[in-house]
């Protein structure tokens, strides 16, 4: 324990040794041996190479909360957790290009997502943190703290699911990368089975509009194979840097999903 300002109501107590990225992924992080695992790209160009893996020897945890905090965002994971593995709300065949997810409980789900941004941002260690969020982050930790979730314009949710052997690929978690999206700024962290959007600043991006999570509930959800996800090409170490951002800056995910909803056929 270590005795310091809680990050997020401000008050001095015992903090809690607090997952970055929460412990409901663990299972699906840990190799057969009982260690996480962290996922590394092969070059592209490299036939029949598997998605591998690196071994870590614990999760993602920094000293952010107190007691009651930890406890405040733990009950957000626990209503995250029973939607999104605790039911049959995710496809499991990707014969169609988009899904249109429904009966989402927009407070919990969206206040669950923006908690692990802020945490992001919270983090000393640049590895798995780096978010800056600047006057938005106490704007956030306020969310957080009353229950509220701001309108589905104000912090938007946008998901696309990462597919690798025809499954989702749940064992997946990459720290936060901040690019340009057509001119919109993004943060994009990697999680849960999908890449998740978070543009910081108000914008009228029609596929950030189109996509974003809606306050009746309502998510649409594209899929890309992990190999052409940004994810992928960031973790991709043997692609040239400059080359790298290159590839990400030609990333064309979303709007595929975008002009997918366009038809109103794949819903």
């Amino acid at each position: 324990m270590s005795d310091q300002i809680c990050k997020l109501c401000k008050t001095e107590g015992k903090l809690q040794s607090s997952h970055i990225f929460p412990k409901l992924f663990s299972k699906y992080l840990r190799n057969e041996e009982g260690n996480f695992a962290r996922y590394e790209a092969p070059h592209p160009s490299r036939k029949n190479v598997k998605f591998q893996r690196k071994i870590r020897q614990d999760s993602f945890r920094e000293y952010l909360l107190c007691a009651k905090c930890e406890g405040l965002l733990g009950e957000i994971e626990r209503r995250f957790n029973d939607v999104w593995y605790g039911s049959d709300l995710l496809p499991t065949q990707f014969n169609r290009r988009i899904w249109q997810l429904k009966n989402i409980d927009y407070t919990s789900f969206k206040l669950f997502h923006l908690s692990i941004l802020w945490r992001c941002a919270m983090a000393k260690n640049k590895g798995y943190g780096g978010v800056s969020l600047g006057p938005h982050a106490e704007k956030i930790a306020q969310l957080l703290l009353n229950g509220i979730p701001g309108r589905e314009d104000e912090y938007p949710i946008v998901g696309q699911l990462l597919i690798h052997d025809n499954a989702i690929l749940h064992g997946l978690i990459s720290p936060p990368y901040r690019y340009k999206y057509k001119g919109i700024d993004l943060y994009l962290i990697t999680y849960g089975g999908c890449e998740w959007y978070f543009p910081i600043e108000k914008n009228n991006l029609a596929e950030l509009k189109a996509l974003q999570l809606k306050s009746n509930g309502s998510l649409i959800l594209g899929h890309m194979p992990v190999k052409k996800s940004v994810t992928y090409i960031r973790l991709n170490y043997d692609v040239l840097p400059h080359h790298r951002e290159l590839l990400i800056e030609r990333y064309s995910g979303l709007s595929e999903t975008y002009n997918e909803w366009l038809t109103g056929m794949d819903l």
